[in-house]
């Protein structure tokens, strides 16, 4: 609780006797992650691969290492890695379109990803808010402001961002 470096140590111990060393490395990389060492964060976070290489999680949770270190193509590998073990993986869909909207400033390539995060999880608040981000990027007003106003609905029921910020957007598409 709130100690970082005692759970590193005692998890560290625990790969002695640990027969599946892949969740210890997660564990400790989830910390080093958690805690912005995001260099230490990529190498337990592949130490763990190494140990569970089908595992979709770590290849999204690398890739979002890779992300926070501005390392475009590097996340575009690992989400892409992810999708590919477990093609129902909403998260990684919805990562790899922010990555495709935010990192290389391709709204229509991100739009696919944000759409297929929907169809596989249509209460999936935050993919709602990036579909609607691409298409305001595209200035395509009418079909953001639908997506905006579903991830605002969605939202009251399943909190995953703040109203306000979703309400802003929302708003400002019709600003004059």
């Amino acid at each position: 609780k709130g100690n970082s470096q005692a759970a590193i140590s005692m998890l560290e111990n625990a790969l002695i006797l640990a027969k599946n060393k892949a969740q210890v490395y997660e564990a400790i990389a989830d910390i080093y992650y958690d805690t912005e060492n995001l260099d230490k964060a990529v190498e337990y976070y592949s130490l763990a691969l190494n140990e569970d290489c089908e595992n979709p999680k770590i290849y999204s949770r690398l890739a979002m290492t890779y992300w926070e270190q501005d390392y475009i193509e590097k996340a575009i590998v690992y989400y892409s890695k992810a999708i590919e073990l477990d093609a129902s993986y909403d998260i990684a869909y919805n990562n790899l379109g922010v990555v495709f909207l935010d990192g290389l400033g391709d709204s229509k390539r991100a739009m696919e990803y944000f759409k297929t995060a929907v169809e596989i999880n249509e209460n999936y608040v935050l993919a709602h808010f990036n579909l609607a981000r691409s298409h305001e990027a595209l200035n395509e007003k009418i079909a953001a402001a639908k997506q905006y106003q579903k991830a605002l609905n969605l939202n009251k029921i399943k909190k995953e961002i703040d109203d306000e910020l979703i309400e802003q957007r929302l708003y400002k598409l019709f600003e004059t």
